[in-house]
């Protein structure tokens, strides 16, 4: 298992942003994508820093995305950045071009905690 710890520049931002992956050591193909959002008070590395997550990753052959969207509410609001579009829409699209993952619905899923939890329930 490795977690790589990316930042770049998101167009539908509009600002730089950063994002935490966990990738499987052995990867057998499954190409499951887990979206694991955070809460209001943290960021992209709570999951890293007060779970075991990568405890439980490295056991599975699941590719874990965290990004980090501040106090966003993973919404999107005129005239503000666009974090509804940045989750559902960008950065899938750039983690799954990045590390070849698979864009099939059945294989991608999402969850989080607190304002997490609304940005899954949103996005599904």
């Amino acid at each position: 298992m490795a977690v790589s710890r990316l930042s770049f520049y998101s167009k539908t931002l509009k600002m730089n942003t950063s994002v935490n992956i966990v990738l499987p050591e052995h990867p057998t193909g499954s190409g499951k994508t887990l979206l694991l959002l955070h809460g209001l008070g943290e960021d992209e590395n709570a999951w890293l820093n007060q779970t075991r997550l990568t405890d439980y990753a490295s056991e599975t052959d699941i590719t874990i995305i965290m990004p980090r969207v501040d106090r966003s509410y993973y919404t999107s609001r005129d005239g503000e950045s666009q974090y509804f579009e940045y989750i559902s829409q960008e950065l899938l699209q750039r983690c799954r071009a990045w590390f070849h993952l698979s864009d099939q619905r059945s294989q991608t899923f999402i969850a989080g905690t607190s304002m997490g939890g609304f940005g899954a329930l949103k996005t599904d």
